[in-house]
């Protein structure tokens, strides 16, 4: 067990299941059929999750230098590991394709395509980020455009989501300096600490407003849920210095806070 384990969790499958009930939300706020969201949700686990093995795969030897040893101990299962997913992703992109139409198909090959390149593309200024908010918050649009609804709720919803994944990222970023430098692009090497932190406190105060609209049709308490990202967006806006550790602990407090909006949906 212990063999199979750092397998597991080189998918990072935790954070994936954000997406997985992501995509289940956005059915559900559209008025769509829950049913036709198990498909292309099974299908974005499965391309994330391959995405997050290529990645160590990728990165093998800068990650050995942080103490991430596994992936460049094993490169032969790892390359093996990646392959094995990226081609169920590819078949399940074909289902999905078949059972939603092509806007769905595409969506779906076009998150592959990003995942394949994203490790190949870390020091393109402003696309690492970018390309990780972007492929995070198409997994809204999946079923909704396949199925022709346009909904402009389900727009502010793609924007909330991708807002909030790239403040993630730049938080994430904070926990990596500065072992990324000359290995990723990052708001931190390009503005500096303080500006980078504006940047991220400026991309989740966007998905506040965002969430907060989409919450407009819920119940009174429900739309208080979408003011949680306040204190975080203040947090970030006027500290000074911030440490790996507080990047971290602020991170966990954004992912609470958009598990609690993911779940505030379901009453809309």
């Amino acid at each position: 067990m212990k063999s199979i384990r750092p397998y597991i969790e080189a998918t990072r499958w935790r954070i994936n299941l954000f997406a997985v009930l992501l995509v289940i939300v956005s059915v559900k706020y559209a008025g769509g059929d829950l049913s036709a969201s198990v498909l292309p949700a099974v299908a974005v686990f499965v391309v994330l999750c391959a995405t997050m093995v290529q990645n160590d795969l990728r990165d093998r030897q800068h990650d050995a230098r942080m103490g991430k040893r596994h992936a460049a101990q094993n490169p032969r299962q790892y390359r093996l590991y990646a392959t094995t997913l990226w081609l169920l992703s590819g078949l399940l992109a074909m289902a999905v394709w078949l059972d939603l139409g092509w806007q769905s198909g595409a969506l779906i090959f076009l998150c592959i395509v990003t995942g394949l390149l994203y490790s190949e593309l870390l020091t393109v200024p402003v696309l690492p980020n970018l390309l990780v908010a972007g492929a995070s918050s198409l997994t809204v649009l999946l079923v909704t455009l396949g199925q022709g609804n346009e909904d402009s709720g389900v727009l502010l919803l793609f924007v909330a989501v991708a807002s909030v994944i790239h403040g993630r990222e730049i938080l994430k970023d904070f926990e990596d300096h500065p072992h990324d430098i000359g290995h990723k692009w990052t708001w931190i090497q390009a503005v500096g600490e303080t500006g980078a932190k504006r940047v991220a406190a400026l991309s989740l105060a966007v998905a506040c407003l965002a969430t907060w609209l989409v919450l407009l049709q819920a119940l009174g308490w429900v739309r208080l849920v979408a003011l949680l990202w306040v204190p975080t967006v203040v947090q970030l806006a006027v500290r000074g210095s911030m440490s790996a550790k507080e990047a971290s602990r602020i991170k966990s407090r954004v992912d609470v806070v958009m598990a609690l909006v993911l779940v505030a949906l379901l009453f809309v």
